[in-house]
């Protein structure tokens, strides 16, 4: 059926997962992310599994990615403007009862309007076998972008996107991830470990944003989009440039 919008398709093996993979939690899991309708979020058109491999159809945004944006650099209005959009996405997604699990510039696309769109909502979720829900957050999620309690396994909520957002936001300002792996390839133990990381001078009016993304204990992180909006809205960007 002809939906005259541009599409792509997305196979998920479910030969990465940890376990056998379960259908019907797919669909089930993939319809409601397929009732997601938000204009930041990426519209779902078809999902479903055929020759045993589950797959899902959604909007085609050609503008790319973040990560392509992170090698030109952003200017601090547009910095601002895809948090704002992000937070408000992840806003609508958590009174829904999604949890994104892997905000990563990859998974932030932007559409023609320049637009950000969040795509890949709950991935983490659709490929799921049947060893329990900490094991496969663990292991399909984005170390580097990854909450101390989504790394070890621990028990999630929106507080976990949150931080995620933060990472993020971090390396849209500095060019840099906060955390990097220590000398045996762990980051999630740098996360849990090390303190909040403190941003360069010329960035230091924006420090309350990331300790409160940041934050080790979810409850000292911001719980709202809404309120992370407010934060960044009392603060002067003049003077900033982002690198």
């Amino acid at each position: 059926v002809s939906t005259g919008r541009d599409v792509v398709a997305k196979i998920v093996d479910p030969e990465i997962t940890a376990g056998e993979f379960d259908d019907e939690a797919f669909i089930r899991e993939t319809a409601i992310v397929a009732s997601l309708n938000h204009p930041h979020v990426i519209r779902v058109h078809d999902y479903g599994v055929q020759d045993g491999k589950p797959f899902v159809v959604m909007d085609y945004l050609r503008q790319g990615d973040l990560t392509h944006k992170l090698a030109k650099g952003l200017e601090i209005d547009e910095l601002i403007r895809v948090m704002n959009q992000l937070s408000s996405a992840l806003d609508y997604a958590h009174t829904k009862d999604v949890v994104h699990l892997d905000v990563k510039p990859g998974n932030i696309l932007f559409s023609d309007q320049a637009v950000a769109v969040l795509s890949d909502f709950g991935i983490a979720e659709f490929q799921c076998g049947k060893n329990g829900a900490a094991e496969r957050r663990t292991v399909l999620g984005t170390p580097e972008y990854m909450s101390p309690e989504q790394a070890m396994g621990r028990e999630i909520d929106g507080r976990t996107d949150f931080y995620s957002l933060g990472v993020v936001f971090y390396q849209m300002l500095t060019g840099e991830l906060p955390y990097r792996p220590d000398r045996g390839g762990n980051v999630a133990l740098r996360q849990a470990r090390d303190p909040v990381p403190q941003l360069p001078d010329q960035f230091s009016a924006l420090q309350p944003i990331v300790d409160g993304c940041l934050a080790k204990a979810p409850e000292e992180r911001f719980a709202l989009g809404e309120d992370l909006r407010r934060a960044l809205a009392e603060i002067s960007m003049e003077g900033i440039v982002p690198k």
